[in-house]
């Protein structure tokens, strides 16, 4: 039987996406055989990076998938996912859950529920990465050891939404099936079930079902 252009197009795409998949889940047991991956991890148009430190853990879900081209998102994605636990770190992500272009760094803790969907190019971190006082940075940058950095928790309930080119900041809480609108900064606690959005982000509305 003859494919037509637009089903061969479709099958060369499930192809690649397959090979990607394979690729990535065997690189993450030859490299980071302590990360735990669940069945069905879906990598499309490339290889996302992952990091787990030795004293790290790093819990993936059933179901993962994970976009890092625009191939797979036309909104355009800058770059492939990048997904680190750093030392002492605890990193988990559900089940069923879709990325594209997610940046997500753990110093502490970061936990996102079942069901979460993460438009193109966000960012998940819990930490600040260099201290809020100058003395302190100019020693980072003089010789290379940092003192000061402040890390906290954050908590992504099932059912989540983040809009594209949001960002997480550290210590943040969002409640299930609420809503991140695209270009958002969170820094603050979000309630199940709302809309929120803006810089920093503000409550729109309520769901309505």
């Amino acid at each position: 039987m003859k494919l037509s252009l637009g089903e061969a197009k479709i099958v060369l795409g499930n192809l690649i996406c397959w090979y990607y998949s394979i690729i990535s889940r065997f690189w993450l047991r030859l490299r980071f055989p302590m990360i735990k991956v669940g069945d069905g991890f879906r990598s499309r148009g490339g290889i996302p990076f992952f990091y787990c430190s030795l004293s790290g853990k790093m819990e993936i879900g059933k179901q993962l998938t994970l976009v890092n081209s625009t191939h797979y998102n036309y909104m355009g994605i800058i770059k492939e996912c990048s997904i680190i636990a750093g030392k002492n770190a605890f990193l988990k992500i559900g089940d069923f859950c879709g990325f594209s272009g997610i940046s997500i760094y753990a110093s502490q803790y970061i936990e996102i529920g079942d069901h979460v969907m993460i438009g193109g190019n966000c960012f998940i971190w819990d930490t600040d990465f260099h201290s809020l006082r100058f003395d302190q940075r100019k020693i980072e940058l003089e010789y290379g050891t940092s003192a000061g950095v402040s890390s906290k928790p954050i908590r992504i309930a099932d059912g989540v939404f983040i809009g594209a080119n949001s960002i997480i900041l550290k210590g943040v809480s969002i409640g299930s099936k609420s809503i991140v609108g695209a270009g958002s900064i969170v820094s603050k606690d979000i309630p199940p079930e709302e809309i929120w959005a803006g810089n920093p982000a503000r409550f729109i509305s309520k769901l309505k079902e």
